[in-house]
């Protein structure tokens, strides 16, 4: 099921209609990534400005379809951790 939603995030990255710009209390950015049905992919961090957010989503848009796939599953959290931060 997790490689069927990292394939889904993959394809739906690459379309524009499927980032959702969206604005917290505070007027920061953030956006959404949703699926064909709606679901919620990802969620971003906040950003200051929407200049910001749209870089990201650029970035997004470039790296997500040769994103390499890295499998934690058999690692202790404090190991995977440690490697994605």
């Amino acid at each position: 099921m997790c490689l069927k939603v990292i394939e889904s995030i993959k394809r739906n990255a690459q379309d524009d209609s499927k980032f959702y710009r969206k604005r917290t209390t505070d007027n920061e950015c953030y956006f959404n990534l949703k699926s064909s049905n709606g679901q919620i992919l990802g969620t971003s961090k906040i950003f200051e400005d929407k200049a910001t957010r749209e870089y990201a989503i650029q970035l997004v848009k470039i790296v997500s379809p040769n994103a390499p796939i890295e499998d934690y599953s058999k690692k202790s959290i404090k190991t995977a951790l440690k490697t994605v931060i």
